[in-house]
């Protein structure tokens, strides 16, 4: 694919010297045929995810440091914001949609300061088919990766992810991207620790698409990060919310830590819905110590007979399979049976980023204001649009046996007495 980009000259450390004006930059926010056109404002940092879970823990990653971070779940101007995520949703699409929607996003977004695209930790979704088509005549840009996210156990070795010392199968990102016809060069660790890294890239990145960066260590990403922002070409940042958190740091700005609003007080109880079917996500329920409810497939996909007693806080889950994948299907009937309730609930907890975006979107959320984390990639945000109110997303398979049990804890303390 190297060899079919035009030539340019670009400079900024990965900002782009196209002068499109941002009232013509008109896209489809999640790919979705209902999705309406709008108008595009330039932020600092903009981040597009496949998932809602994967755009909140980037976007709350930036959020920490001081930064104004909003994810987007709907198609309309979006806050002020100085870190745009948008959840494209693309994880459950067929490869060529997600791929046109990946390629839309970035023609829309390319001339903020950072665009950045969130890609899943395991290498899991349309990785390769996505960068493939934004990386599509876009000269002279490159992309750098850096898929590690060591909170959670996940490293990159050999352009491999490993997860808490095994070697993850299928997730080799030069066989993936090679999958999509691009080009790849593996930056080793003694390249990334060799204080040469920034010219290390900036002769790769004449021959290759994509740089694969091996991290073991917050600081091996954060070595990343500054070498990023000081390319000299228009680059795209790809990786996971390790590297995300570096942002900030590499270009300069943020550096407070004060949340950008105090969450609401709340009336109600908590609900936790757990769209997730994990072992982590499982055990993780069971130690939450609240009333918990498992619905069967059947039943979620039936609707019948379903109530919900929300007298107090409460976990709604779905029967532990083998089959660990989120059933979009199954998510939206999840949200289906919590829309009518919605206005009863004082603070929401979800797990799995397809559930978390039909819950919220079928409920007439548009948007999430980051404030803190409760753990690391565990976001605690407002929502805006048909209700306000406090809103935590995890990934099924983040935290340890006590991460919802903390969640739970931190939005009773929200309660009115």
């Amino acid at each position: 694919m190297r060899g079919r980009r035009r030539a340019r000259d670009g400079s900024g450390g990965g900002k782009c010297d196209c002068h499109r004006s941002d009232s013509s930059a008109i896209n489809s926010v999640v790919g979705r045929e209902d999705v309406i056109a709008q108008k595009i404002r330039r932020q600092e940092i903009v981040i597009v995810a496949d998932d809602l879970s994967g755009a909140a823990d980037c976007a709350v990653s930036c959020a920490v440091r001081g930064l104004r971070a909003v994810v987007q779940l709907a198609a309309e101007d979006p806050a002020f914001a100085q870190v745009l995520a948008i959840d494209a949703a693309t994880r459950g699409m067929p490869a060529d949609r997600a791929a046109a929607t990946a390629e839309r996003l970035f023609a829309a977004h390319r001339d903020s300061r950072v665009f950045y695209k969130k890609i899943d930790s395991l290498l899991r979704g349309h990785v390769g088919p996505e960068l493939a088509a934004m990386l599509h005549d876009a000269a002279p840009a490159v992309a750098v990766m850096a898929p590690a996210l060591p909170a959670q156990g996940r490293v990159t070795i050999g352009g491999c992810v490993w997860l808490r010392g095994e070697r993850v199968a299928g997730a080799d990102a030069p066989r993936v991207l090679a999958a999509a016809g691009l080009t790849s060069a593996v930056i080793g660790l003694d390249l990334i620790r060799s204080g040469q890294l920034v010219r290390e890239m900036t002769t790769l990145a004449k021959r290759a698409d994509v740089l694969v960066c091996d991290a073991e260590t917050d600081e091996d990403l954060r070595a990343i990060a500054a070498a990023i922002a000081v390319l000299p070409r228009e680059t795209i940042w790809v990786g996971s919310a390790g590297l995300a958190r570096h942002i900030p740091g590499a270009l300069g700005i943020g550096g407070g830590s004060e949340p950008a609003e105090d969450p609401p007080r709340i009336h109600g109880p908590v609900l936790v819905v757990a769209g997730s079917r994990s072992p982590v996500a499982h055990e993780q329920i069971r130690a939450v110590g609240v009333k918990t409810v498992f619905l069967t497939p059947e039943q979620l996909r039936s609707g019948s007979g379903l109530t919900l007693d929300l007298s107090g806080d409460l976990v709604i889950a779905i029967e532990a399979a083998e089959e660990t994948v989120e059933d979009p299907g199954l998510s939206a009937a999840l949200a289906v049976l919590i829309a009518p309730h919605m206005d009863q609930i004082g603070a929401l907890v979800v797990t799995g980023g397809e559930t978390a975006r039909a819950v919220l979107t079928r409920s007439g959320i548009t948007s999430l204001l980051l404030l803190q984390e409760v753990e690391a990639g565990v976001p605690l945000a407002i929502s805006a649009g048909a209700r306000t109110m406090p809103v935590i997303t995890k990934s099924g398979s983040f935290g340890n046996r006590a991460t919802l049990a903390h969640c739970v804890e931190l939005l009773r303390r929200l309660k009115l007495e």
